[in-house]
């Protein structure tokens, strides 16, 4: 048990300090404001106020960040800590650190710079990573929380020889996004027409008979490849995650449609074999009552409660899109993470409670956030096959040394056609296995 003192209580902090102690370093905490009780306390002892107390405590100087209980427009100030840029700088001689570690992890979980971020959005709403904190002071790419909470744990353990923090476990999860099931089936007579069309405009001969040979069943959909994924999941006995589109067809909603009875028995066909959750539609940004409707759709198929969640396009507005996502009884979101950069969005590599911090509190929303997805490699970064295996073996190291959970993104349609993509595939599955 360890015994945190300081000079009130706030939400901000009793959360921040779960966060970092209990889910992170897997240790009970306790709060008390009365000096003598800190004082006699046979606990590991934390000092988060202005003046230390006794020789026997780690003194954490605080900031009046997390006392304050509305949201104001500010930017941190930047310095350098050993080789890490951090916020929330103090003077305070006696502090264990020069800057606040407890203030700068609520800073970046809670998406505290995102709440005045509407000028620096992308043409579908997203806030772009170039334009936040971390990506400016280039630790995008880092797990700061995980690192400042190992950097107080060795703290602790060097204090308290004899208390012993437990040994958590590096977890890798795959999930996978089901935009199109299909590249040719089940789109109906007027979108087949429209298929062949633009393909005869492109000049795109070889995708045209494969087409015609997909609708003959001759050959199998090439976005079918959902057994060669299962595949690799079952070889290293791994736990993946699938997240379905069911939303009406618009301009960046392609599926086909839920009423499809091949759409449907691959779903029920991958429901025996993975979880499956909701993904929400585009357009679903616009009407939030969509969200619903496709999450009931996909529970009438799968004829099971649907509780997880992932944004398609990865759009999320704070914190209506998480709000809206509690009310239909969603417990868990996979949205959180950079649509054009590989890195920590949050700035961790743990799956946490959302903090609404609209009304300054806590909620039971569970976010899992994603080190990269496979389609910022070629849209955003302009990386080739060789190329990305070097960029994101760095953020798997990271999230195995500080015992985190890696959430990667893939598309069944980047992985279709392509034996280069695929090989690629393998290897990461690999690496993050191993």
């Amino acid at each position: 048990m360890l015994i945190i003192y300081c000079d009130k209580k706030s939400a901000r902090l009793e959360y921040i300090c779960k966060l970092i102690f209990k889910d992170v370093l897997g240790v009970e905490i306790s709060f008390t404001t009365d000096k003598n009780d800190f004082s006699k306390s046979t606990f590991v002892k934390i000092n988060y106020s202005k003046e230390k107390i006794s020789q026997d405590e780690l003194f954490f100087f605080s900031d009046e960040f997390l006392f304050e209980n509305k949201i104001r427009k500010f930017t941190p100030e930047v310095i350098k800590f050993e080789d890490l840029p951090v916020i929330f700088p103090n003077q305070n001689q006696d502090s264990v650190f020069p800057f606040d570690p407890f203030a700068m992890s609520f800073y970046f979980v809670s998406r505290y710079e995102e709440y005045f971020m509407d000028d620096k959005k992308d043409k579908h709403g997203r806030v772009k990573a170039e334009a936040c904190l971390a990506f400016k002071a280039g630790i995008h790419h880092r797990p700061v929380v995980n690192i400042l909470a190992d950097k107080i744990k060795l703290l602790i353990e060097n204090k308290n020889p004899t208390f012993v923090l437990p040994e958590k476990e590096y977890k890798f999860i795959p999930t996978y996004d089901i935009d199109i099931a299909f590249a040719h089936i089940g789109k109906g007579l007027l979108r087949s027409i429209g298929g062949f069309g633009k393909l005869v405009i492109r000049l795109k001969i070889k995708e045209f008979f494969e087409r015609i040979m997909t609708l003959a069943g001759i050959i199998t959909d090439p976005y079918n490849n959902f057994d060669q994924l299962i595949e690799q999941q079952k070889k290293y006995n791994l736990k993946s995650l699938f997240f379905v589109n069911l939303g009406d067809y618009g301009t960046y909603d392609k599926n086909i449609s839920y009423r499809n009875k091949r759409l449907q028995k691959l779903l029920k066909k991958l429901y025996n074999e993975v979880e499956i959750g909701i993904h929400p539609s585009y357009n679903s940004n616009k009407n939030p009552e969509k969200v619903k409707i496709e999450k009931e759709r996909l529970e009438v198929i799968l004829n099971t409660e649907v509780v997880k969640s992932r944004q398609h396009f990865l759009i999320l507005s704070f914190p209506e899109t998480y709000e809206n996502l509690i009310k239909i009884s969603v417990t868990d979101d996979y949205s959180m993470g950079f649509g054009s950069q590989m890195g920590f969005r949050a700035g961790i590599c743990n799956s946490y409670n959302f903090y609404n911090l609209i009304e300054d509190k806590e909620t039971s929303l569970r976010i899992h956030p994603f080190a990269f997805m496979d389609t910022m490699f070629e849209e955003y970064l302009r990386l080739n096959p060789t190329q990305i295996f070097e960029y994101v073996k760095p953020l798997i190291e990271e999230t195995k040394k500080y015992k985190g959970e890696l959430f990667v993104i893939w598309h069944n349609y980047s992985l279709s056609d392509n034996k280069e993509k695929l090989h690629l595939y393998k290897e990461i599955i690999k690496l993050a296995n191993e």
